[in-house]
């Protein structure tokens, strides 16, 4: 079980390459679900990047998953564009500002372009 309060030291720790984490809090509970999930059916996996990707939230294997790890990792891909990359709250899919961003009603109306800046590498 991935522990919540070090999450992303943990996937880090995981993870084939160094680069491999670049997503915000939002989306801790999908990424420990998912984790844990794969982790307890007992099959051989290893993750080499969790990022997002056109808004949604994206998982890459070091290896191909086999059909019931890739429907995990599909189940989460497909929750992320419902929950605010910032929040973890339900949110909804937008491209402004030329950035497709997964966000909720008061995290949207809270971006402004300094706090929001893309950052190359891995997010706080």
């Amino acid at each position: 079980m991935i522990d919540r309060t070090r999450w992303k030291e943990e996937i880090r720790s995981t993870l084939a390459t160094a680069y491999g984490l670049d997503i915000r809090d939002g989306w801790k509970d999908l990424v420990c679900d998912l984790v844990d999930r794969i982790e307890a059916s007992g099959l051989r996996w290893q993750l080499s990047r969790v990022a997002e990707h056109f808004g949604g939230l994206s998982f890459r294997t070091v290896i191909d998953p086999d059909d019931v790890t890739q429907a995990i990792i599909d189940h989460a891909e497909d929750r992320s564009w419902y929950i605010c990359e910032k929040c973890g709250a339900p949110g909804s899919w937008d491209l402004s500002r030329g950035w497709a961003k997964v966000l909720c009603p008061p995290c949207y109306r809270l971006w402004d372009e300094e706090s929001w800046q893309p950052r190359i590498g891995n997010l706080p």
